[in-house]
């Protein structure tokens, strides 16, 4: 006869997600996929998305259209794919924060056994997505600068190249030599400098 005290219900304990979510910096979501609410939610979490415990699947709903439209149907598929995987690859997303702000969210998501239970992990990564993206438009800024000074030496010394070879031709063999050496000086410098 099996022992009946070993069965035990499939719903998992989750004081220890809920211990580790209440230290971490990150947002930390519990959702019952079959109860269609929001078991647990952090501070970050709360801070973020507005949610609590006891959140309904209807706010849920609500809070997708406040994701950016580009990256909604993508949001949709992930949330699929954590009901059918045990975990999924962490993906980011835009966001439209209360104060209708765009903020970028990393997350990722886990299926528990009991397979109704998911967590998930966010991360507010816009002050590192805000810097990448300045870095990326100073790069753009500092090589249109960069082209248009090269630009504007290049056509200086191809002048001061071509007139030195014209004021040669000029130069008679009894005139001074050391006009000569200078011009044959600014010539091969304004050669080297276009190479």
């Amino acid at each position: 006869m099996p022992n009946t005290s070993i069965v035990q219900n499939k719903a998992p304990n989750l004081d220890a997600l809920k211990q580790i979510g209440d230290l971490s910096s990150e947002g930390v979501i519990i959702y019952n996929s079959v109860e269609e609410r929001v078991v647990y939610s952090n501070d970050e979490a709360s801070k973020l998305f507005g949610l609590r415990e006891s959140s309904s699947a209807k706010d849920i709903k609500r809070l997708m259209t406040r994701i950016v439209e580009e990256d909604q149907q993508y949001m949709v598929r992930q949330y699929s794919a954590v009901k059918t995987k045990s975990v999924t690859p962490e993906v980011e997303f835009r966001f439209k924060n209360k104060d209708d702000r765009e903020i970028f969210v990393c997350c990722k998501g886990y299926r528990l056994t009991d397979e109704s239970t998911i967590v998930v992990y966010l991360r507010d990564i816009t002050k590192p997505k805000d810097y990448e993206n300045y870095l990326v438009e100073f790069g753009s800024r500092k090589n249109t600068v960069l082209d248009v000074v090269s630009h504007h030496i290049s056509s200086a010394l191809t002048l001061m190249q071509h007139l030195s070879n014209e004021a040669q031709k000029y130069i008679g063999i009894d005139h001074d030599a050391n006009l000569r050496i200078y011009l044959g000086l600014l010539h091969d410098n304004s050669k080297t400098c276009l190479e």
